[in-house]
């Protein structure tokens, strides 16, 4: 069985606010912070069963961001489905593929996730 769900991400910092030596409880707040954001996106309107044990990401947006400062959005939304135990681990066996792609026919500052869920 296969479901896709789609969810429009909250702005998250780039890969490049990781190098920048924000210190650590600062990113953590911030993490923590979008990773609830997140969580609450996906269950206002996606009823996700939980302990799903494949699944793939795609990122799609119009942002400023370089595509692979984007990475940041995928890790944040693969922790979070993990926290709320919507996936079973983040392994290559379970979340086997992801793509990031740039589309300026979006929103600007918009970023659009697709998960397809498997069995």
């Amino acid at each position: 069985m296969e479901r896709v769900v789609e969810i429009v991400m909250p702005k998250c910092p780039s890969l490049n606010d990781y190098y920048g030596g924000k210190h650590w409880a600062a990113r953590k707040k911030d993490v923590d912070a979008i990773k609830k954001d997140i969580a609450l996106r996906l269950l206002e309107k996606h009823p996700i069963p939980k302990g799903v044990s494949r699944f793939t990401v795609s990122l799609i947006g119009n942002v400023r961001l370089d595509i692979d400062n984007r990475i940041v959005y995928v890790k944040l939304l693969v922790d979070a489905l993990r926290a709320g135990g919507y996936v079973v681990e983040d392994s290559p066996k379970h979340f086997f593929h992801m793509d990031i792609d740039h589309n300026a026919d979006l929103p600007a500052g918009q970023i659009k996730a697709r998960i397809t869920l498997y069995g």
